[in-house]
């Protein structure tokens, strides 16, 4: 108005402008609609489908003594039955936090048979696809921004700020004592007070429909399938790298790619040597020294790989003669040989003449 000239510099406030959009009626923002139609759902048994998800949580004294200002809640809530399988505090969202809230999820209530996270760095990890591959999980996005597709997950964090949150000092708690209170609340407050959507109580649902549990398969070990997993070339001498240092693998496999399955969060122990998906042995730091002393035992040759039978010019030559044999029909010596041979030149010179 002040541009269009209607009014003087500063002769309007925004206020008496506000007021005179309220009064009539054109104060409101558009209603925006979703780009797709939403339906609330469930499934029908628990375990059927877990969400995943990762919620800001209050400022904490870390293992490391140190403030980290923005810890996260890892969670994963059974659909079915509201039941929280598993949450935790830890001072990072990065995949191999992620994954020990999954493996003790897994270890204490068997294996989902879907799993529905967002696009997070954690969630759309290769290590994550290959674990949920293993066991048979089905791993489902939501899409770009998309928090009301997991509107499950997302009412608990909202009901955890609520009752928690609200109720926890201004100064920093460990982050153990954090834990305490967030375990304490979900075991004796959450799981065991009727749930508004499902109108049961999340333990006793869950628990109701523990004939659907799928049990992790026999055989199965749950610390190969959740190790992350390098691929590495082995140099001449039997070394690897790998974290900037040199490992030492059996000769057997110079000049192959093995591959290295390693815990993330474990930088002090040395990595596994995995050779078509078969554990060979643990990787060994290279020492150079100790080397110098320690006899060299002698490898397996191989089998020496079948040549390929080319054919050279005296083959071609044989082939023509096998087939003038053949053309006579009976095994002619050399010299009948040379006899039909002088004979094919008279005809060509008589055909000349």
């Amino acid at each position: 108005m002040v541009r269009a000239k209607k009014v003087k510099p500063g002769g309007l406030t925004r206020s008496s402008v506000a007021r005179l959009l309220r009064a009539q009626g054109l104060s409101q923002r558009p209603r925006l609609l979703p780009e797709r139609e939403r339906r609330a759902f469930t499934v029908e048994l628990p375990n059927d489908l877990w969400m995943g998800d990762g919620m800001e949580g209050p400022p904490v004294i870390g293992h490391d003594g140190r403030l980290h200002n923005k810890p996260r809640m890892l969670s994963q809530i059974d659909v079915a039955s509201r039941f929280a399988i598993y949450s935790e505090f830890f001072v990072s969202e990065d995949a191999p936090h992620q994954e020990i809230g999954l493996r003790r999820a897994i270890t204490s209530h068997g294996i989902p048979r879907e799993y529905y996270v967002d696009g997070g760095a954690a969630y759309i990890a290769g290590s994550l696809k290959t674990i949920c591959a293993e066991l048979g999980i089905r791993l489902l996005h939501a899409g770009p921004g998309d928090a009301a597709a997991k509107g499950v997950i997302e009412r608990w964090h909202l009901t955890w700020r609520t009752e928690v949150g609200s109720e926890l000092p201004d100064r920093p708690l460990h982050i153990d004592q954090l834990n305490e209170y967030h375990v304490a609340w979900v075991a004796c407050e959450y799981n065991r007070r009727l749930h508004g959507t499902t109108g049961q109580v999340p333990l006793e649902h869950f628990l109701a429909g523990a004939t659907n549990l799928r049990p992790v398969p026999q055989g199965l070990d749950l610390d190969d399938v959740f190790l992350h997993r390098d691929v590495r070339k082995v140099r001449n001498d039997g070394t690897v790298r790998w974290r900037g240092g040199f490992y030492e693998v059996p000769g057997e496999y110079v000049g192959e790619k093995v591959e290295l399955r390693y815990l993330p969060l474990d930088r002090e122990r040395p990595p596994l040597l995995y050779v078509d998906g078969a554990r060979v042995c643990e990787a060994t730091p290279l020492d150079r020294l100790a080397n110098n002393k320690r006899p060299r035992r002698e490898l397996p040759r191989p089998e020496p790989a079948p040549l390929r039978t080319l054919k050279g010019p005296l083959d071609y030559i044989h082939d023509e003669y096998q087939a003038l044999l053949r053309a006579y029909g009976e095994d002619l010596e050399l010299d009948e040989l040379d006899e039909l041979d002088d004979l094919d030149d008279l005809d060509a010179q008589e055909d000349r003449s």
